[in-house]
């Protein structure tokens, strides 16, 4: 009997030891699989808790939401936009866009919040809708148009900057020379439309403006044009983002 057990202990202790090196293997395996993806886990995480009202995290967030085709009414992503629709809510998303500061640090918290996906790899692929294209357009927009392009009579501009602009009203003096006057013309959101230009110049600073208006177009071809503004070129594209 007890040669019968010492047997069996030795076998016991020969598979135990057999089975050591393979379950190290497969600890290590696992630990080297699941530990990376567990710490980008827990990074993500970490950093959407600290960057609530963050605009840069925020665009990151909503730029996966278009690629995933998910909201974020769960999970730790929800601190960021937790009463969003990313699908609805235009007007909030095109704000954030236009707070954005550094299109490099929304590439940056992209990859933390995806845990290590590339916005440049995925834009490839293609946003969501016209919706998503025209929030990425106003995220990469440097705030102010830095063209040469001098804007012609008749061009159709909008608001560059990513704040609002204000606008003065002008009228011909006793020369018939446009100045401006101590009336509003308009408040102005970015990328809306500011008016048509009928006019240019220069001013005493060197910097090149143009004299707008808003036109109202009639089913009988008559047109009429009503109040008239000023805005300065680095304020104004001629292209609707």
């Amino acid at each position: 009997m007890a040669v019968s057990t010492i047997v069996a202990s030795a076998v016991t202790e020969k598979a135990t030891n057999n089975w050591k090196p393979i379950m190290l293997t497969l600890g290590t395996v696992a630990l080297l699989y699941y530990g990376p993806k567990y710490s980008r886990n827990v990074r993500a995480k970490n950093f959407a808790n600290n960057n609530i009202g963050n605009p840069n995290a925020i665009a990151a967030a909503i730029l996966d939401g278009s690629f995933t085709r998910l909201g974020y009414r769960e999970g730790f992503l929800s601190v960021l936009m937790p009463e969003w629709d990313i699908a609805a809510d235009e007007d909030a998303i095109y704000q954030v866009a236009d707070s954005v500061t550094d299109v490099q640090a929304v590439a940056e918290a992209y990859n933390i919040l995806t845990r290590g996906r590339v916005l440049l790899d995925d834009l490839k692929s293609g946003l969501a809708t016209d919706e998503m294209k025209s929030f990425f357009n106003r995220i990469q927009s440097i705030g102010y148009n830095n063209s040469e392009e001098v804007f012609l009579i008749g061009a159709e501009l909008y608001n560059a900057k990513k704040s609002r602009i204000t606008l003065p009203q002008i009228e011909k003096n006793s020369k018939g020379e446009w100045v401006t006057t101590g009336e509003l013309y308009g408040d102005f959101e970015p990328n809306d439309f500011v008016g048509e230009v009928f006019g240019s110049g220069v001013d005493s600073e060197g910097k090149t403006y143009y004299n707008i208006q808003w036109c109202t177009f009639f089913q009988w071809q008559w047109t009429y044009c009503g109040l008239k503004g000023r805005v300065y070129h680095d304020q104004v594209t001629n292209i609707k983002k």
